[in-house]
């Protein structure tokens, strides 16, 4: 007579056959979310970039609109401060920073105040990241009002 073995009988029989067997299963696994991860990677080291020149353009306007208050400087020593406080992290060269400076700004009814914008044209380090980028620049605004 035949002998009758069931499958789960032999599944369980041979399973510490099927996992000591090496098997590439795991760099496939790396191959497919590994992309992924270094967009992830890529795009929070760009975005980090493009907040740290932020926060230095808008830092650069304050400080050049202080420069502006207690003094009187004229409008290019004030825009050569701005450009100079864009420095110590940004590149200072007049392609990538414009200052403009307002002698009598209003804001609401008050006016008198020395306002100053500085607009900073800061290249993306990873382009495909940053949709908002046009043309492998992302456009930094910051503009400070004092009186």
């Amino acid at each position: 007579m035949l002998s009758y073995t069931p499958l789960y009988t032999w599944v369980y029989a041979n399973m510490n056959n099927v996992r000591t067997k090496p098997s590439g299963h795991s760099l496939v696994e790396f191959a497919l979310i590994s992309p992924l991860l270094l967009l992830f990677l890529l795009g929070i080291i760009q975005w980090g970039w493009i907040f740290a020149g932020f926060v230095t353009v808008r830092n650069a306007s304050a400080v050049a609109a202080r420069y502006a208050v207690v003094g009187t400087p004229s409008s290019d020593s004030i825009k050569a401060k701005a450009t100079a406080a864009v420095g110590p992290l940004l590149n200072t060269n007049s392609t990538y920073v414009t200052a403009t400076v307002d002698m009598n700004a209003t804001v609401g009814t008050a006016t008198g105040g020395k306002r100053v914008a500085i607009t900073y044209n800061l290249p993306v380090l990873i382009p495909f990241v940053d949709p908002w980028a046009t043309n492998g620049t992302q456009v930094l605004h910051g503009t400070t009002t004092m009186w």
